[in-house]
């Protein structure tokens, strides 16, 4: 019995001695090849400073997000809470889009929420809607979280608060309220680019959605042809500041900085306890060096950098698809191992956002463009041969397909309709063809069209 103790007692020591050696060998190799790769990224321009992705510190007074109506909802850390006074107890079973060519269905909006017609609903927001339009402009937005600790910002009335203004606009448009209707949709839009400089994720997705909640008004008025010349102005000069490229450079390079706080949380230095920890055994240090978990993160910047960060120019006003999909190929032949496998889990879902931001900006830009095209047409009674009849006096300047750095394409008749597109994602043109897969637009596919109406809007 004392042999088998004793051979039990060395073995264990071996194995004990073995698993230090080997922690302490890929230990010392993941730093040294997180070091190597850091300082090779930071040749390339990449940060690594928080300073340099966080939005610029901004007074109470001037900051979007201490407003008094939104004050207690944004610093409810627990998201509980929504924007006092506005709620929307519920929503059409079938949501019309502009995207489709889709006016709102201002009946089924008054069904769902039990009332006799929209109007009422959103008559009795009336006191906090004015506050959040007031709210909006202000000069600037800073949340109230501690981006280092990676709180998650709560933004969960906003954009309730959002379609509770799109409602009040359509309304206001259909009935002929043009100064209402401008004013609710600028300011949509204004909130959306409040969060312009915010790094996170979660929060570049909420401007991204209030983008085109905004842009059903947008599109609605167009479609009628209600908007003035003024209003068409104030869009233009709105719509002109959005720019997404940047907007998702900045979220994945938050993200970067937010992984390597989660990767660099986990057992650094020993298989025992977290780093500066009490003892005990932590069965994640066991079984992963500390190594291990910098090699992921390296392979998650490799990916995040790769396929979104490089693949775009914010500068240049471009996207490059081709980039994204060859980065997205190589993400998916590597082989899957321990330095690989958490990123290989994390990074598919967040890198599918790529697409879905550049398919936005695109279509802001195509907004821009038939801005310009409506008040050419109002001032001329026709429209255009071409876009570039539209600078300077109607468009300060025509953006670009965004994914081919060429002009948007364009044609009219004489009656007086258009069609706009760019050649989407596949880069090819397929004179202004969408591709839809299972009844839904496919944006992987066919050109990017500017919707022209479908179904008719019912008051």
């Amino acid at each position: 019995m004392k042999a088998f103790f004793r051979r039990a007692f060395w073995t264990f020591g071996v194995l004990a001695a073995l698993m230090v050696v080997f922690h302490t060998i890929e230990n010392w190799r993941g730093r040294r090849a997180w070091e190597a790769w850091k300082a090779t990224q930071s040749a390339r321009g990449v940060s690594y400073a928080w300073s340099d992705i966080l939005p610029p510190a901004v007074s109470d007074a001037e900051n979007f997000a201490k407003a008094p109506i939104l004050a207690d909802a944004m610093l409810d850390l627990e998201h509980a809470k929504g924007i006092e006074g506005i709620r929307l107890a519920g929503a059409p079973s079938e949501i019309r889009s502009w995207r489709n060519g889709e006016s709102e269905d201002l009946k089924a909006w008054a069904e769902a929420l039990n009332v006799t017609d929209v109007r009422v609903a959103i008559a009795g927001m009336k006191t906090p809607l004015d506050a959040i339009v007031e709210a909006t402009h202000r000069p600037g937005c800073r949340l109230a979280v501690d981006y280092s600790k990676q709180e998650i910002p709560a933004l969960l009335g906003l954009r309730q608060a959002a379609k509770a203004l799109k409602l009040r606009a359509i309304c206001r448009l259909r009935d002929g309220d043009r100064d209402g209707a401008i004013e609710d949709t600028l300011a949509i839009l204004r909130m959306a680019e409040h969060f312009r400089l915010e790094p996170q994720l979660i929060t570049q997705l909420l401007r991204n959605g209030l983008l085109l909640i905004g842009m059903q008004v947008v599109w609605e008025g167009l479609e009628a042809r209600s908007w003035r010349d003024s209003d068409l102005q104030r869009l233009q000069e709105l719509l002109a500041k959005v720019d997404l490229l940047d907007g998702v450079q900045r979220m994945f390079n938050g993200e970067r900085m937010f992984n390597f706080g989660t990767f660099g949380a986990m057992p650094a230095v020993r298989p025992w306890g977290a780093k500066g920890g009490s003892g005990s055994v932590s069965t994640g240090g066991l079984l992963f060096p500390s190594g291990w978990y910098l090699r992921n993160h390296m392979a998650f910047e490799r990916y995040f950098l790769d396929s979104v960060v490089f693949a775009v120019d914010p500068k240049k006003h471009r996207a490059y698809p081709e980039k994204h999909q060859a980065a997205i190929q190589a993400m998916e032949s590597e082989r899957t191992g321990p330095y690989n496998f958490f990123a290989k889990i994390s990074g598919p879902a967040l890198l599918s956002q790529f697409l879905r931001c550049v398919n936005r900006q695109s279509e802001i830009d195509q907004a821009l463009v038939v801005c310009g095209l409506e008040r050419y047409r109002l001032a001329k009674k026709s429209l255009p041969e071409q876009l570039s009849s539209l600078v300077p006096t109607y468009l300060k300047q025509l953006p670009p397909d965004l994914v081919t750095g060429e002009a948007l394409h364009f044609d009219a008749n004489p009656q007086g309709h258009f069609r706009l597109w760019s050649v989407g994602w596949d880069l090819k043109d397929d004179g202004g063809t969408i591709r839809k897969t299972e009844g839904r637009i496919d944006y992987r596919s066919g050109d990017w069209v500017w919707p022209a109406a479908g179904k008719s809007p019912a008051r």
